[in-house]
Formats: structure tokens, C-alpha cells, sequence
């Protein structure tokens, strides 16, 4: 009776509907149910499910306790709270992969600023050095100039003798000119210091200010991927309601139309018992006249 009733109901054939009743005890009803949630090919076996449940509940056929009853539920209820525990951890993997991705990138995007800080350090240090030597060389050409201002004064105050004073008049004016192009050449060669120093460091501030750039566009490919999963989430969690929505619709017009059946035939039955009274009555009716037209008879003979 009850295979008959499913397969007017849901318009099963009758293989058809063994074999999902025997899924249902072999697989459990709890695994039946997530599968019609995520797969809309598969709604058979929940309605088979829901059908089932519903003449077990019924007061004429009772075959689970209530303890039982609730314990099938709070199972039930648990295996919904780890399969959605497990998809929780899955989205926290995924994010600590992308975390981990961006901690690397991060990671090797600092080690090559540092790489670079310890060549433009090195390089700077070379730069110092030269112009130290740079400045060393300054104060001994100062010092030297002193000493001339120091011979000078000795020339005057010796009165030396004028080819004396010619000769080394000639020693100071040459020791004044390579002075002079000492200087030259020190303050050119510290001009192309100078300039080979900005331009090292407009090239690590334009490498850094690539690399800001790739961090930030790296960040932003998270934020995206991490909002698409958002979406879908959200997206697949609306379907899985309405669906179940649709389901308890259906189950209700369902039940409406079974309550109106069975308040037809309490009807059918009404009308049925009144006739056999009437019946009945009529039968009495008869047999009292027949019995006083027999006695009437009588009497007159």
C-alpha cells in the first residue's frame, strides 16, 4: 500500500522505487538529504525521504520511539554542523594559502630591499673614502699654502738675494699651480661622485616604488578572490533555502489535499449511515402495515 501511494504520488516506477528505497536504508537519511540540498538531480530520494517520515509519524503507524525519534534528530543535526565545520575550515585553508602566498611575496620583496640597501651601503662607503681622501688632500694643499705665506714672510724678513728671491719665487708660483689643478681635478672628480650618488639613489627609489606597485596589486588579487568566494558562498547558501522552501510549499498543498480527501469520506460516511436508518425505518414502517392489514382481515371474517 505504501509503494502504490509513493508511485501516485511521485510518479515512480515500481524498479525505481526500490532502488531509492534501498539507497535510503543502505546510505541513511541524513547523507539523502544533503545530496537533494546540493545536487537538484537527486530531489527523488529526499521526497521519498519526507514521505516516509511523514506515515512513520502518523498516529495509526508509530515505529520509532521518542527517544529514538530524538536522537536520529540531534544526529542529524550533528552531521549538519561538521559538514558546515568542514567547509569553514576549507575557506580558513584557502585564506592561509593566500596569506601565505602574500607573507612570501612580502617576504622576498623585503630581502631584495635589503639586498639593494647593502650594495647602495657599499657603494656610499667607497664614496665617503674617496671624498675623505678628497679632504685630506684639501688640508695638505691648505698646509701648503700656509707654508708659502710662511716662506714669503721669511724672504721679506731675511732679504734674500734677488736671485735667490727669483728662484724660489719660481718654486712657489709652480707649487701654486699644481695646487691649482690639484683643486681642479679634486672638484671635478667630487662633481662626478656627486652625481654618480643620485643617480644610485633615483634607481632605489624607483625599484622600490616598483615593488610597492606588485605588493599592492598582489594584495588587491586577494581581496577579489576572497570576495568572489564570498559571493558564491552567499549564492549557494540562497538556492539551498529556497529549495527547501519550495519543498515544505509542496508538502503543504500536499497535506491541504489529503485533509479535504479524508473530510470528503467522513461526509460520504455521514450520508451512508443516515440512509441505512432511513432504511431501516422504512423496512418497520412496512411490516407494522402489513401486520395490521392481516388483523384487519380477521376480523372482519
Amino acid at each position: 500500500e505504501k509503494l502504490a501511494q509513493l508511485r501516485l504520488r511521485y510518479k515512480f516506477t515500481q524498479s525505481e522505487l526500490l532502488k531509492e528505497i534501498n539507497n535510503i536504508k543502505t546510505n541513511g537519511v541524513t547523507e539523502i538529504e544533503f545530496q537533494a540540498l546540493n545536487k537538484p538531480d537527486e530531489l527523488k530520494p529526499y521526497l521519498v525521504k519526507e514521505f516516509l517520515t511523514e506515515i512513520s509519524n502518523s498516529p495509526t503507524i508509530q515505529k520509532q520511539s521518542p527517544i529514538e525519534r530524538n536522537e536520529k534528530i540531534r544526529q542529524i543535526q550533528e552531521k549538519k554542523e561538521m559538514i558546515l565545520s568542514e567547509k569553514d575550515k576549507r575557506h580558513e585553508q584557502h585564506v592561509d594559502q593566500i596569506n601565505e602566498k602574500l607573507l612570501t611575496v612580502t617576504q622576498q620583496k623585503e630581502l631584495d630591499k635589503l639586498v639593494t640597501k647593502e650594495k647602495y651601503g657599499e657603494k656610499m662607503l667607497k664614496v665617503n673614502e674617496h671624498l675623505e681622501r678628497v679632504r685630506k688632500a684639501q688640508e695638505e694643499a691648505i698646509q701648503q699654502k700656509q707654508k708659502r705665506l710662511k716662506l714669503k714672510e721669511d724672504i721679506e724678513k731675511s732679504k734674500l738675494t734677488s736671485l735667490e728671491l727669483k728662484r724660489k719665487q719660481e718654486i712657489i708660483e709652480k707649487t701654486f699651480e699644481r695646487d691649482v689643478k690639484i683643486e681642479t681635478i679634486l672638484s671635478k672628480k667630487q662633481d662626478i661622485l656627486a652625481k654618480e650618488a643620485e643617480r644610485a639613489v633615483s634607481r632605489h627609489d624607483k625599484q622600490l616604488g616598483f615593488q610597492n606597485i606588485e605588493v599592492t596589486r598582489s594584495r588587491s588579487r586577494v581581496d577579489d578572490s576572497a570576495n568572489k568566494l564570498d559571493v558564491v558562498m552567499e549564492q549557494n547558501l540562497q538556492k539551498a533555502i529556497d529549495l527547501k522552501r519550495k519543498q515544505l510549499d509542496q508538502i503543504r498543498l500536499q497535506s491541504q489535499e489529503k485533509l479535504r480527501k479524508i473530510q470528503e469520506v467522513k461526509e460520504n460516511r455521514r450520508k451512508l449511515v443516515e440512509l441505512e436508518q432511513f432504511e431501516k425505518a422504512v423496512k418497520i414502517n412496512s411490516r407494522s402495515s402489513s401486520r395490521r392489514d392481516r388483523s384487519d382481515s380477521t376480523t372482519k371474517k
